[in-house]
C-alpha cells in the first residue's frame, strides 16, 4: 500500500523545489498507487490460475483413477555428458523398434525397450499414485499380458494396494542403471499442483505460449518447504521446480516440466493431447533424462563397470487409453418363511 500523502509536507517542499517539483511529486504519488493497484491485479489473475490448475489435476487425477494407458517406454543409457539435450525426445535412438535389433553408437552404454500397462490408483490418506505393470522387454514377454492390474485396481481393497507396491518394485528392475525409480510415471508432476501442495510452492508467470495451436500461459513453480515431496535414498530433501503449460480458461495442463537438483539433475516432461471421449487431457509422452545413475551390471563386457555412472534419457508414448468403471449389483432373496 503507497504511503499517504500530507498536503503539509507537499507545501513545505513546494516552497523549495516550485510548481514544477510539486508536479513531480504528485505524479509520483499517482504512479505509485496505480502500480500499486496493478501488483494486487496481477496477484489477484495468478492466485485464480493457480485455483483453477488445483481444480484441474483434482479433475484429471479423479478421470484417470478410472483409466488404463499402454505405454512403449525407450531407455537409453550413455556415457557421461553432463549436458541436457536441447530438443528433448528427438534422438532417433528413442523413437520404438519393433525389430528390437542391438544399436551400436559412441558412447551408448545400453538400450532397452519395455511393454506395460500404467494406471493412477488411490491409496492410503486419499493420495493418487501411479503404477505400472511390465509385460515385455526387448520383445521378450515376461509374464502372460493378464488382468491382474486392472483387477486389483477396480477391488480397491488393502490388499490389493499392496499387490500393486509389489508390481511396481517388480516392474521397476527392468529400468536401465542401478537406482530404485518407481515414480517415473506421467502422473507424476501433477502431485505437484494438487492443491494441498499450494502452501508449500511459490509461484510465478513465466509468459504465453502456443501449444498445439492453443493459447497457454506459463505456470512457473517452486517448492519452498520441507520435507519435500520428494527425497533421496538417503532421506534427503529433494526441492522440485517447474513449469506448466496451462489453458488459461480452463486450467487444462498441455504440458509439464518437472526438474530436481539435489546431487545431479533429474528432469522430467510431459505432454498431453485431446480426446474427445472425455473432458481431461491423457498423456501422450514423457521424457526423462537422469545425470549420473550408477551403472550396475547391465552392461556387456567391454562397457564401464560397477561404480561407474551414466546419464538415461527416456521416451515413454501412452495409447489406448481405456476407461472402467465399478459395477455393483445387489440380489434380494426371497424372505425367510
Amino acid at each position: 500500500m503507497p504511503r499517504p500523502l500530507h498536503l503539509s509536507r507537499l507545501r513545505k517542499r513546494s516552497a523549495d523545489v516550485g510548481l514544477a517539483g510539486l508536479a513531480l511529486i504528485l505524479a509520483g504519488a499517482v504512479t505509485a498507487g496505480a502500480q500499486a493497484g496493478e501488483g494486487a491485479s496481477r496477484r489477484e489473475r495468478m492466485n485464480a490460475l493457480v485455483a483453477s490448475v488445483g481444480a484441474y489435476v483434482e479433475r484429471f487425477q479423479a478421470e484417470m483413477e478410472a483409466a488404463v494407458l499402454d505405454e512403449s517406454y525407450v531407455q537409453l543409457l550413455r556415457q557421461p555428458c553432463c549436458r541436457e539435450p536441447r530438443r528433448p525426445g528427438e534422438d532417433p535412438l528413442l523413437a520404438w523398434d519393433d525389430t528390437h535389433q542391438a544399436v551400436a553408437r559412441r558412447g551408448l552404454l545400453a538400450r532397452r525397450q519395455l511393454k506395460s500397462e500404467v494406471l493412477l490408483v488411490r491409496i492410503a490418506g486419499g493420495m493418487r499414485v501411479g503404477y505400472r505393470d511390465v509385460y515385455e522387454v526387448d520383445g521378450r514377454k515376461i509374464q502372460d499380458r493378464s488382468q491382474r492390474v486392472r483387477n486389483l485396481f477396480l477391488s480397491g481393497t488393502d490388499e490389493s494396494a499392496l499387490a500393486l507396491g509389489r508390481i511396481a518394485t517388480e516392474s521397476a528392475r527392468f529400468n536401465l542403471g542401478q537406482m530404485q525409480r518407481t515414480t517415473n510415471l506421467p502422473t507424476l508432476p501433477m502431485l505437484y499442483l494438487v492443491p494441498a501442495m499450494h502452501p508449500r510452492l511459490y509461484f510465478s508467470r513465466g509468459g504465453d505460449e502456443e501449444m498445439d495451436g492453443t493459447k497457454t500461459t506459463v505456470l512457473e513453480f517452486r517448492e519452498d518447504a520441507s520435507p519435500t515431496l520428494a527425497a533421496t535414498a538417503a532421506g534427503i530433501d529433494m526441492p522440485a521446480r517447474g513449469r506448466a503449460w496451462v489453458e488459461p480458461d480452463t486450467g487444462r495442463i498441455r504440458r509439464i516440466e518437472l526438474r530436481f537438483a539435489a546431487g545431479a539433475r533429474r528432469v522430467m516432461t510431459v505432454w498431453f493431447r485431446d480426446d474427445p471421449r472425455v473432458e481431461f487431457l491423457p498423456p501422450a509422452r514423457m521424457w526423462e533424462w537422469y545425470e549420473r545413475i550408477p551403472v550396475g551390471d547391465v552392461l556387456p563386457a567391454g562397457n564401464l563397470k560397477g561404480g561407474w555412472s551414466a546419464d538415461v534419457e527416456a521416451l515413454a508414448t501412452y495409447t489406448d487409453l481405456r476407461l472402467f468403471s465399478v459395477e455393483t449389483s445387489e440380489d434380494i432373496g426371497a424372505p425367510p418363511d
